[in-house]
């Protein structure tokens, strides 16, 4: 038995080694991102000019790690831009930092993106290790496969967003608060403190944390009672609730002091009602974007306004000193005017809607998760239902599925921000560990084998055995084949169920699909393409494809001969601003080149970017069928 441990924990570590090795391969290949390019000169700007209200939406722990080999390389930096509440200066200083290290912007790049897989190995770790104490070692290499192959994954940790670091720290956090549980003591309760305020310096999604942990906590205690027979709360150990919770406090506060050190104590005891809230929640008043232009460089510009400052001025709570950092909470206003006002639609099955669904995320994990995942998911829950053995105890199930239930559940309710699979990310890691006790089916849990014996069809149960055991193995190796398939686009992954990722526009855009990550193939696609001149491009993004020497021209709204790459973004009808080949932006109205969709790309460069080319017959065809849609459409 020791000896098959030692060989499945060899073997967790040749699994996270090749984790590792194919997120660090992929990034290589990714050009910077959507929202990435912004987010790394905002991290190198925390240390050197101490500009935490840059990319304020998101706390800036994720960022500072990134930056950190970032600034080994000594990249040029632009001046801090002056702070004006309610606007997002993040994207103007982005592009600047573009444009100052223009030469070498992407090995700034790569060498960032490198933290960030780093905690991704780290988040694989602490999954084996929560899921082998519960389910054994087999279950504890059954959860890891899972996160080591998940496309999702490995496309959060691909790229310098605060996504998979907070994934990570989250499920850290969750670790440490269930050995709290099955053990309190202050010094655990210190360190699941410790780490819960680490994953609030990565997202605000942590902040679920905080509810969770005590509704699990005050659960466990009703169910410890309960199984007590006590007739009273002192008979059932008063003592211990009280604690419990006294270490429960202590371990909020040592998150609130690890948050405030991540700021480095900046803003720390102004008062709620001095601080300038935007966002219809906090503020107080109905908030409307009052201005949506370009900035110097092109890149758009969001001004909230409000007729009023602050729900707080004039209470006690306004007058009271706030325990966490300005820009914190003012990070917290500035998404909810996203929220309240989101600057992109949301987009599902061809439909462009400012409100969103709630069953977004539920469509989206159906066609965004491998299919052995999802069997696997099926088959560990009936059997957590069905099969006591398979349980992990009460309040262990608990703190395991409550978290990833309260994030799908807030993101769900949050319809306005239906838009990316991985905002819920920070629940993978927990399903993936109770996924673990698909493991026992490997190695029988204690008392299993006497529950079997004791049954006259235990020998039929023990020969039936063999189908789920191939089933979870089939399941993880498919798994594996289908992320082979795709890399290094795991943005772009889709399952089989639908297709895979060409088909996948059809269902999801943006970040589930196309955040600009492949400039560079049709970098080298136009190298290899001589004839394909000129070329009109439409790319959905902040960064101008002329930085990697591309020579373009934005493609016309009605359909004219030529060559042309196109985002899959605009192919499906959303709206932004593109440069147009001359150092300009200009808007591109929502639907503006959904006629590509008309046409059969010539080739793909990477899955997000389609290549058409346009003959007179084509042109004239694709204008017929608008023109005659166009009348169906009429009354």
């Amino acid at each position: 038995m020791i000896a098959t441990g030692r060989r499945i924990r060899l073997t967790v570590c040749a699994v996270l080694l090749a984790h590792a090795a194919i997120v660090v391969g992929g990034q290589q290949r990714q050009a910077v991102t959507f929202n990435e390019f912004a987010h790394l000169p905002a991290g190198i700007a925390y240390w050197k000019q101490g500009a935490f209200e840059l990319y304020n939406v998101n706390p800036p722990l994720a960022k500072l790690v990134a930056a950190l080999p970032a600034m080994a390389a000594q990249p040029a930096l632009p001046r801090r831009p002056p702070h004006s509440p309610g606007v997002r200066g993040e994207w103007e200083y982005g592009l600047d930092f573009l444009r100052l290290n223009r030469g070498d912007y992407r090995s700034f790049f790569r060498l960032g993106r490198l933290a960030i897989a780093a905690f991704s190995v780290a988040a694989g770790w602490c999954v084996y290790r929560w899921s082998s104490q519960l389910f054994g070692d087999a279950g504890g290499l059954v959860s890891v496969l899972l996160w080591a192959f998940c496309p999702n994954v490995l496309a959060s940790a691909q790229l310098v967003t605060p996504d998979a670091p907070a994934a990570a720290l989250i499920v850290v956090a969750s670790y440490l608060y269930w050995r709290w549980l099955a053990g309190p003591s202050w010094r655990r309760a210190l360190l699941a403190g410790a780490a819960l305020g680490a994953a609030e310096l990565c997202k605000f999604s942590a902040l679920i944390l905080y509810p969770t942990w005590c509704g699990v906590w005050l659960a466990a205690q009703c169910w410890a009672r309960r199984r007590a027979g006590a007739p009273s709360r002192a008979e059932a150990g008063g003592t211990s609730f009280v604690s419990g919770a006294a270490q429960l406090f202590c371990a909020f506060v040592m998150s609130a002091l690890v948050i405030n050190a991540g700021y480095a104590f900046s803003g720390f005891g102004k008062t709620l009602g001095e601080l300038p809230f935007r966002s219809r929640m906090l503020a107080n008043e109905a908030v409307r974007p009052v201005s949506r232009r370009d900035g110097p460089g092109g890149e758009s510009l969001v001004r909230y306004e409000t007729r009023d400052g602050n729900r707080f001025q004039g209470t006690l709570l306004g007058a009271l000193p706030a325990p966490l950092p300005e820009q914190y909470l003012l990070g917290i206003d500035v998404e909810r005017c996203d929220f309240e006002n989101p600057p992109l639609p949301s987009y599902l099955r061809g439909a462009l809607s400012k409100k969103g669904w709630w069953y977004f995320y539920v469509y989206a994990l159906a066609i965004k998760l491998p299919v052995g995942t999802i069997a696997l998911a099926a088959l560990a829950s009936g059997l957590a239902v069905l099969r006591p053995p398979y349980r992990a105890g009460f309040t262990a199930e608990l703190a395991l599925l409550c978290g990833p239930a309260l994030i799908l559940l807030a993101a769900s309710v949050e319809t306005s921000v239906a838009q990316s699979v991985r905002y819920v990310l920070p629940a993978f890691a927990p399903a993936f560990v109770a996924m673990g006790r698909l493991g026992r089916l490997f190695a029988p849990p204690a008392g299993a084998a006497e529950l079997d014996a004791a049954r006259p069809t235990a020998s039929t149960r023990r020969r039936g055995s063999i189908a789920p055991r191939a089933l979870v193995a089939g399941c993880l190796l498919g798994n594996v084949l289908s992320v082979g398939a795709v890399y290094p686009h795991f943005l772009a992954y889709f399952n089989e169920l639908v297709g895979g990722p060409t088909q996948g526009p059809k269902h999801l855009l943006f970040s589930n699909f196309d955040w600009g990550q492949d400039l560079i193939y049709l970098k080298e696609w136009i190298a290899d393409h001589p004839e394909a001149r000129p070329l009109g491009v439409a790319y959905f993004h902040f960064v101008d494809p002329a930085i990697e020497g591309i020579e373009y021209h934005l493609p016309p709204t009605t359909p004219t001969p030529g060559w042309y790459a196109v985002s899959a973004n605009f192919v499906y009808g959303m709206g932004f601003t593109a440069w147009d080949g001359h150092g300009l932006r200009k808007g591109v109205a929502e639907g503006a080149y959904a006629y590509f969709q008309h046409l059969t790309p010539a080739a793909r460069a990477g899955p997000s970017i389609h290549i058409f080319h346009v003959t007179p017959a084509d042109a004239d065809r694709v204008r017929r069928e608008i023109a005659d849609n166009d009348g169906e459409a009429r009354p």
